[in-house]
C-alpha cells in the first residue's frame, strides 16, 4: 500500500501507514543531508531487522516522515512476533 499524500500542513493523515521501506526512503529520505542521514539508518534498521524471524515489522515516526526540512527520527521500532520464544535472540 503507498503512503498517502502530505497534507497542506506537510504531515501525513493520522494513523499508521504500511509501506515498503523502498517507498518511504524515496519520499523521505532524499534532498538532503538532513533527509539522507536518517534514510540511510532505516536501510540499515531493516537491513538487519530481516535476519531475524521473529521481527515483522519496523516502524518509523516523527519529522522524517512530513515536509520539514531538516528532519529528525523520534524513533525506529522493530516490532517481535508472537513466536518470539521460539527463535531466541
Amino acid at each position: 500500500m503507498p503512503l498517502p499524500s502530505l497534507r497542506t500542513d506537510g504531515t501525513l493523515p493520522p494513523g499508521i501507514h504500511a509501506a515498503p521501506r523502498a517507498e518511504v526512503v524515496a519520499r523521505c529520505g532524499t534532498g538532503s543531508t538532513a533527509r539522507e542521514q536518517p534514510g540511510e539508518l532505516l536501510r540499515q534498521v531493516v537491513a538487519a531487522a530481516v535476519n531475524y524471524p521473529t521481527l515483522k515489522q519496523v516502524r518509523a515516526w516523527g519529522s522524517f516522515l512530513t515536509a520539514k526540512p531538516e528532519p529528525i527520527v523520534e524513533a525506529i521500532s522493530k516490532l517481535p512476533s508472537f513466536l518470539m520464544a521460539e527463535f531466541p535472540i
